[in-house]
């Protein structure tokens, strides 16, 4: 749920984290019902050890966001970290690939105003059709919000 004053909201599609949050205790189940009560130690770390990372990575998915307030304020979690902005620290809006092949996986990026780029991994999209329109979408709904004209919430 969004508050009232988020004017632009960009989170993972509702399915992926929702699958992220389920795969890895359906997976952890059924490799626990693999694993007799009497074998040794060794057959359990790889069902433990599936099931640390799948909820490590579930957390990570779940806590992706940006939201863009009516006040002026960008706030960003990325996957290990998060920064707030102010509108006026914020230059431009860029969206393109994220490595240096156009096979890359596509995302936004903030240039600031120093001209610094700043990853919003939680547009980061592999490179599948209609991807490129998703995310030039998202990076016209973030100028709309740059300029001081935020489109309605959506």
């Amino acid at each position: 749920m969004t508050a009232p004053d988020v004017v632009v909201s960009l989170r993972p599609p509702l399915f992926a984290r929702i699958w992220a949050c389920a795969f890895p205790f359906i997976a952890a189940t059924i490799l626990f019902r693999e694993v007799s009560p009497g074998t040794g130690m060794t057959k359990w770390v790889f069902p433990l050890a599936f099931l640390a990372v799948g909820c490590v990575l579930a957390v990570v998915l779940v806590r992706q966001r940006v939201d863009a307030y009516a006040d002026g304020r960008l706030v960003v979690r990325n996957r290990l970290g998060g920064r707030t902005f102010d509108r006026g620290d914020v230059g431009d809006v860029a969206a393109g690939p994220s490595g240096a092949s156009r096979l890359s996986n596509w995302r936004l990026e903030l240039v600031l105003i120093d001209g610094s780029p700043y990853p919003l991994t939680v547009t980061e999209h592999p490179p599948l059709p209609g991807v490129r329109r998703r995310v030039e979408r998202d990076a016209a709904r973030l100028r709309e919000w740059l300029t001081g004209r935020p489109a309605p919430f959506l």
